[in-house]
């Protein structure tokens, strides 16, 4: 327990001493989750992977569709949700 408070201190700290870290530590794993750069982040992972490069260029093109359909889509629940409510009746979120 005590190594721990010791790591929470050094890295209070560090923060303390580099403000832009953890805005930068978000912006890169944003990137890498989201295969921003290609297939270079996939491709380095798989070679420490049983997966082939043919299986993970699909697996991260097909990453994509899945994230337009998703990007597509958010909007439109809210456009299907309006649909399905009559002229007269009001959001139960919105408390009525």
């Amino acid at each position: 327990m005590q190594f721990n408070n010791e790591l929470v201190k050094a890295d209070v700290k560090f923060v303390s001493h580099h403000p832009t870290y953890i805005p930068k530590v978000m912006f890169w794993n944003g990137v890498r989750l989201f295969d921003l750069r290609g297939t270079r982040d996939a491709l380095f992972t798989a070679q420490f992977l049983p997966y082939s490069r043919s299986l993970v260029t699909l697996s991260v093109r097909a990453s994509y569709v899945l994230e337009l359909l998703a990007i597509v889509g958010i909007p439109l629940s809210g456009v299907d949700r309006a649909l399905h409510r009559g002229p007269c009746q009001r959001d139960p979120r919105d408390g009525g």
